[in-house]
């Protein structure tokens, strides 16, 4: 994986998921990972700590555009950016992404660190 994590604030609505009637105010992009197998990356860890703090604040696991794919037909409907959307209070957040391929295989985490939330 290689890039670095934008974080925007605004008022967000998860539009992927239709039921989902949260607003966030977050969100996170970065250069979706390639991967040595036609880009099979399967979904991306994300970690949220509170600055200054090792243990995790928010943690997820993020199925990617693989599962949305006919792999047998060698479509690549992966986008160029990752993007995911948190809801995080006032603070100070220091963010971990890692994309994970379809044999578990992982790759280094990409950090931003000092995101402050007003």
């Amino acid at each position: 994986m290689s890039g670095e994590i934008t974080l925007t604030a605004g008022e967000y609505k998860n539009l992927a998921q239709s039921d989902d009637t949260e607003t966030y105010n977050v969100k996170l992009s970065v250069p979706a990972a390639k991967d040595d197998d036609f880009n099979l990356v399967a979904y991306y860890n994300i970690k949220v700590y509170k600055a200054g703090s090792s243990s995790a604040y928010k943690s997820y696991k993020i199925r990617s555009d693989l599962l949305f794919c006919d792999v047998n037909k060698n479509e690549n409907t992966q986008r160029e950016n990752f993007e995911f959307f948190l809801k995080l209070p006032k603070g100070t957040y220091d963010i971990k992404v890692q994309a994970v391929d379809s044999w578990e295989a992982k790759s280094n985490w990409i950090t931003y660190s000092g995101y402050v939330v007003d």
